[in-house]
């Protein structure tokens, strides 16, 4: 497939039996804004920071409302925040409060399917010995309780049956890094293994490995249920996944290039795999069929995310940040945008198309 970069307000062509795909992005709005993570239900955008949350108009980019506060969980209908000490539940709707808790205590929060998770420490004169909890935050009552002897814990991915949490047993003062998995539902350890956790999943779950004096670094596969390491793969990153396909990206220092892959979640076995000369500077978006990714070489790439066809490329700064049906959101150092994406296919034989484009920098042609 050749792909030819047009440079033109109006392009003239001729089609014989062959499909031409062409998009653009036009920029719908754009802010200046700082945030830690981002996050789309429905119509809104929601800009969340260490101690604030804006929620914005998808449409036109303007803030319809603010709430102050750590943001632990966005939902359809509800957000969850810790406000100093204070614990609230809003109704994003009507912005009314559901519930409030003053005089909060305890840290290291996650929340997840309607309970919240989180970590007490205490030091016996020599190592830190920490504890989870399981709450209802609605009626702050106790599920259960989890403590291990030595090394900090906290709740850091869950998903419907489990909770993995990283933590460290010790061997001659030095911390052996330790991946807990425990029984969401009761609190009860199921197993550990060497590792820093990184994803959940019901039927696999990924840990990060470490070569004890050795830059290497693998991703396994721990089956969710057994504790058994189904498979192992030499990655840097892990970038994103879902039940049937995980995505990794390494660093090839014979090519000096940096490769993305995709693989069967089950098995570890490479599905497709993309090699950019560029460095991929940000977590790829994941948004249906569509893998975004963004590169040091100031462009964007739109991946078939079961086969890694590429859709189509921009050259653009900054790097996508969140993507919804009809737009991308780019990050360009501080500047937000919401970028329409225009994709359109046309297949006729021996016809004449005359196309405009607000941007015919943005326009590729496959042929």
């Amino acid at each position: 497939m050749n792909k030819i970069q047009l440079n033109a307000l109006v392009i003239f062509f001729f089609l014989n039996s062959t499909t031409v795909v062409l998009g653009s992005l036009n920029i719908r709005w754009e802010i200046e804004t700082s945030y830690s993570s981002l996050k789309h239900i429905d119509n809104q955008l929601f800009i969340i920071n260490l101690d604030s949350t804006n929620f914005l108009n998808m449409v036109n980019g303007v803030t319809t409302w603010t709430e102050s506060g750590i943001c632990l969980s966005i939902s359809s209908d509800l957000i969850i925040l810790l406000d100093g000490k204070t614990l609230l539940c809003k109704n994003i709707k009507d912005q009314s409060l559901v519930w409030k808790h003053d005089n909060i205590s305890f840290n290291l929060f996650r929340y997840y399917d309607t309970n919240l998770y989180y970590s007490t420490t205490e030091n016996d004169g020599r190592y830190n010995k920490s504890t989870l909890h399981s709450i209802n935050p609605e009626q702050l009552s106790l599920n259960w309780s989890n403590g291990f002897s030595h090394g900090n814990m906290m709740p850091y991915a869950t998903c419907k049956n489990y909770l993995l949490s990283p933590t460290c047993y010790y061997s001659n003062d030095y911390c052996n890094l330790l991946t807990k998995c425990i029984d969401i539902h009761n609190g009860e350890t199921l197993w550990s293994y060497p590792g820093h956790p990184i994803n959940c999943a019901n039927d696999i779950s990924l840990i990060r490995l470490f070569e004890r004096n050795s830059d290497t670094e693998y991703i396994a596969a721990i089956n969710s249920n057994t504790g058994s390491k189904a498979w192992e793969f030499k990655a840097d990153i892990f970038i994103t996944g879902t039940q049937k396909f995980i995505y990794l990206s390494d660093y090839n220092e014979t090519t000096s290039t940096y490769i993305l892959y995709c693989l069967n979640a089950t098995n570890g076995t490479v599905l497709w795999q993309y090699q950019t000369p560029g460095f991929i500077n940000t977590k790829p978006i994941l948004h249906k069929n569509n893998l975004y990714m963004g590169s040091n070489e100031n462009k964007i790439y739109c991946f078939n995310a079961k086969t890694g066809e590429i859709k189509w490329t921009f050259n653009i700064n900054g790097f996508p940040v969140a993507a919804s049906d009809d737009c991308l959101f780019i990050d360009d150092n501080g500047k937000l945008s919401c970028m329409i994406i225009h994709p359109v296919t046309v297949q006729h034989p021996f016809n004449t198309y005359a196309i405009t484009s607000d941007d015919p920098s943005s326009i590729m042609v496959s042929l």
